[in-house]
């Protein structure tokens, strides 16, 4: 049996799809989660220690979950790319390009983590081809490299349609790509405008982000769960720094969850929010919650 942790976003989402290795793997169980959340302990108490699986892709928790997540299954693969993660891991025995000795996966800042379970299982296979596009293109868009520029439009794409782990493994195989793109751009367009009409109605801005930038900046906030199309909006818009936030309810407690977006490259969000509640992500996207 696999377990499967994953972020439920595109890149957690293909990453676990890969991670499954397509249709061919059997008896698998995938777990979607979003930072703050914990895994489902209850369940994992059936796990077999010497013949279950656990990965955890395009995710992370803290040191003493990850220890205890570790303790509960007999093989534990690592995959992540998220720079607090790496940072504030760094004794948990990673491995991957800094030379520790550690853990199974890949852990590698700037590659999103589609493309590196891609190339973890390449790897061990012998067989080093080039990811397939699919994977290149929402590898690109998470980590906001901007090198197929129309990457944006299948991420698009793939969220409005809110397809599951198991469609992703089928697009693996079978996607086509161009039809997937044209489709995406009507979406982007449509949810773009939408996006900016939220934004000049109900944004308001902040000057919370000036002390950690160490100058001035022109930053919006909105009370309005946040993804990376609200963030580009608001970066079309001009805004150096775009905050979203919404309020929940968890386990009796009210939340409030932030999300942050900037394209400046002298800002590090991923250490902002790790300041924050013991957030993280990337430098251009990372978020944190807390409670009210």
């Amino acid at each position: 049996m696999k377990y499967i942790i994953h972020h439920g976003d595109a890149d957690g989402r293909c990453a676990a799809a890969l991670a499954a290795e397509g249709a061919k793997a059997p008896d698998v169980k995938y777990y979607e989660l979003q930072y703050g959340e914990e895994p489902p302990w209850n369940e994992f108490m059936l796990f077999e220690e010497e013949r279950d699986e656990m990965w955890l892709v395009d995710f992370s928790f803290s040191e003493p979950l990850m220890q205890k997540l570790r303790g509960y299954c007999g093989e534990f693969y690592w995959i992540d790319h998220h720079y607090t993660a790496l940072r504030d891991l760094i004794y948990f025995d990673i491995g991957g390009d800094d030379g520790y000795k550690g853990l199974p996966g890949l852990r590698r800042l700037g590659t999103g983590a589609c493309k590196l379970t891609w190339q973890f299982l390449q790897s061990h296979s012998g067989c080093l081809g080039a990811a397939p596009k699919f994977v290149e293109y929402i590898s690109d868009y998470d980590v906001g490299r901007n090198q197929w520029p129309e990457s944006k439009y299948l991420v698009t794409y793939l969220a409005d349609m809110a397809f599951e782990v198991e469609e992703y493994q089928i697009m693996l195989d079978t996607s086509d790509l161009d039809f997937m793109l044209k489709e995406g751009r009507k979406m982007y367009r449509t949810n773009l405008s939408r996006y900016r009409r939220i934004l000049a109605q109900y944004g308001y801005k902040t000057t919370r982000f000036d002390v950690f930038a160490k100058r001035p900046l022109k930053s919006i906030s909105v009370n309005y769960p946040g993804n990376g199309h609200v963030g580009r909006a608001g970066k079309e818009m001009g805004y150096q720094i775009v905050h979203c936030y919404n309020d929940f309810m968890r386990g009796g407690a009210l939340i409030r969850k932030h999300h942050v977006y900037t394209d400046d490259p002298d800002i590090n969000l991923g250490v902002f929010a790790a300041m924050h509640g013991g957030g993280g992500g990337h430098r251009g996207a990372a978020g944190w919650e807390e409670i009210l």
